[in-house]
């Protein structure tokens, strides 16, 4: 009987600890096949999160397929609600399990502590890995962190990867905080329609937006681009409306952080018809604006902006 075992985790480390390979090695004693799910921020360079995906299934590659060959290494985006990431990571259970003719019921999820299995809510089986080994990624990181070029110079030919990735480390806790620029776009119709967008497991509505790109030459310009690209919509003028700062959640507890500046658009009722989804946008939307200031499938970050909007032009009734 063919039987999956599925380890999630992030891996943000050098090389694997004593903790990971214990893990690693318990699942591979249960189980025939093994996947082990990366997760992943959206964060490109961050001290906590430094490695991108490509260099951690490397490192998972060259320590596993030392044991067996039939295991996958997959990654997982990080979700700000628990319920969405649980079915986002049961669609990629499912996938592998068809791939390894394994049966729902003869999947197990492995955690240890401080692991992902309190947020998971996907219904699969889950056990609990307990050791007695102390060793901590995040100490491990944070060694490395402090690490200078000369240790590297000293490590064996071996231990190019890990020299690579803990090369990596070090630089990702050089740069000074950021704040990074975003503009947000409040495209509204004269019967105060409200275009929004959903990205693709996202699992709630935002507003169309996204970075300032280097070749934008303003603020306003970099407003009407996101809304072409995103919506397939072209707006005449972008009006400033405020700027504030967004708690976004690929930004939580990161020594980074965004800004965002956002701006109106004023679209006719007739042109909403002709809203197509583009670039990172999976579906696109049109909800009254006032229905939306109450929505609860607002994105955090959005939602106070909307109701800013309808206070000072709907009822009046904006804080000074």
């Amino acid at each position: 009987m063919s039987k999956l075992g599925v380890i999630v985790g992030r891996f943000q480390v050098p090389a694997l600890t004593s903790g990971h390979k214990l893990l690693i090695e318990h699942a591979l004693k249960e189980n025939n096949s093994l996947l082990i799910v990366v997760g992943t921020c959206h964060v490109r360079v961050d001290p906590h999160d430094p490695l991108p995906f490509e260099v951690v299934k490397d490192l998972l590659d060259t320590h596993i397929g030392r044991t067996t060959s039939n295991f996958e290494v997959e990654q997982i985006f990080d979700h700000p609600r628990n319920d969405v990431w649980s079915r986002n990571l049961n669609t990629i259970i499912e996938k592998q399990c068809k791939n390894m003719h394994v049966l729902p019921e003869n999947v197990t999820l492995y955690g240890g502590r401080d692991s992902f299995i309190p947020h998971y809510l996907g219904g699969l089986a889950i056990s609990v890995f307990e050791s007695n080994d102390k060793s901590e990624g995040t100490e491990v990181r944070n060694s490395w962190q402090q690490k200078t070029s000369s240790v590297l110079w000293k490590l064996d030919s071996d231990d190019k990867l890990t020299a690579f990735a803990g090369g990596m480390i070090h630089a990702a806790s050089q740069p000074f905080p950021t704040s990074f620029q975003c503009v947000d776009i409040l495209a509204v119709t004269e019967s105060n329609q409200l275009v929004l967008i959903e990205k693709e497991g996202h699992g709630v509505l935002q507003l169309p937006g996204g970075f300032v790109d280097v070749s934008d030459s303003s603020l306003e310009d970099a407003a009407l681009r996101e809304l072409k690209e995103e919506t397939g919509l072209i707006g005449d003028k972008a009006r400033y409306f405020l700027s504030c700062r967004v708690e976004d959640f690929r930004y939580r507890n990161r020594r980074d952080g965004i800004m965002t500046a956002a701006f109106t658009v004023n679209l006719e009722d007739a042109e909403i018809k002709y809203m197509k989804a583009g670039d990172d946008a999976f579906k696109v939307h049109a909800m009254n604006i006032v229905d939306a200031a109450s929505s609860n499938n607002i994105m955090p970050g959005h939602i106070g902006i909307i109701q800013r909007w309808v206070d000072r032009y709907v009822t009046g009734n904006e804080r000074k």
